[in-house]
């Protein structure tokens, strides 16, 4: 089942140009974000990411509404993207402030207390304690907005429902998805790493205590302006690959995992006065 998905999301992005859509955005947007913090400065950097988390919604709900209804057009893909925007867009706004606010609540306790200096990695340590189990519980909660038409709520209880029924096959899922990155990343950094070698080489001849005295602007000033542009293409490149392949392996596997256990139906009715259950 989860090498079968991941075997059904290849030939699908293959065929289908549409699923590419939400990897383009997010590579334009890391390219786009290259470029002007190399030409404009850290105050304009990061800003492209607020407008690319209120538009990604958008996109994924038109990818995941593709898969589900097997309509691989682009009119079918704006109108679902459409319809399903606040599916999206709201279960991930609620996750994110549920998340923010469990880190609050266990990092402020340790401040008022006092903490060593290693205080750093202790919230590190923190933050990653509570990012790994939001994310593994709660990964699927845009397919089940889309997949199944759930209101907020309903779609991060379902999805931690089906984690939570399925464990096993949703750990292989993920594994299949950390390896998919890795190599990702791997073939992007050596990729880099050729094109920039010689730039690079003054970095080879340095110690420990000289390499820990760099500064992001002694590196940028390495690569030069065209090697901010190279780079910000080689990763935007990466970036619409490796996106395009994890949003449409996801909806593969999530429109199988959804069938092997389907939502339950609320049964409506009300109690009388003497407490008897009586359904509409």
């Amino acid at each position: 089942m989860v090498l079968a998905s991941l075997r059904e999301a290849l030939v699908l992005i293959t065929r289908h140009p549409v699923l590419w859509l939400p990897g383009l955005l997010l590579a334009l947007v890391g390219a786009a974000d290259l470029n002007i913090e190399y030409y404009g400065g850290s105050f304009l950097a990061g800003k492209l990411w607020i407008l690319e988390i209120i538009i990604l919604p958008f996109f994924v709900a038109g990818l995941l509404a593709a898969v589900k209804n097997n309509d691989m057009t682009f009119r079918g893909f704006v109108t679902s993207g459409l319809n399903n925007y606040f599916r999206v867009l709201l279960p991930g706004i609620v996750i994110l402030f549920a998340a923010l606010i469990t880190a609050v609540l266990l990092i402020i306790p340790l401040s008022l207390i006092g903490t060593p200096g290693s205080a750093m990695g202790l919230y590190a340590g923190i933050l990653l304690g509570i990012a790994v189990p939001f994310i593994f519980l709660m990964y699927f909660y845009d397919a089940v907005a889309v997949f199944e038409n759930e209101k907020v709520f309903e779609s991060i209880r379902r999805s931690i429902e089906l984690t939570m029924n399925h464990t096993g096959l949703v750990v292989k899922f993920f594994l299949v998805n950390i390896l998919i990155l890795l190599t990702g990343f791997f073939i992007i950094f050596m990729i880099w790493t050729m094109m920039f070698f010689d730039k690079l080489s003054p970095l080879t001849t340095m110690n420990a205590t000289e390499i820990q005295a760099v500064t992001p602007d002694y590196f940028t000033s390495l690569l030069g302006a065209d090697g901010i542009i190279i780079t910000s293409l080689i990763f935007a490149a990466g970036a619409l690959v490796v996106v395009t392949v994890l949003y449409t392996y996801k909806a593969c596997f999530y429109k199988v995992l959804s069938e092997t256990t389907p939502p339950v139906a609320a049964v409506l009715g009300e109690y009388d006065e003497k407490g008897r259950w009586y359904k509409y």
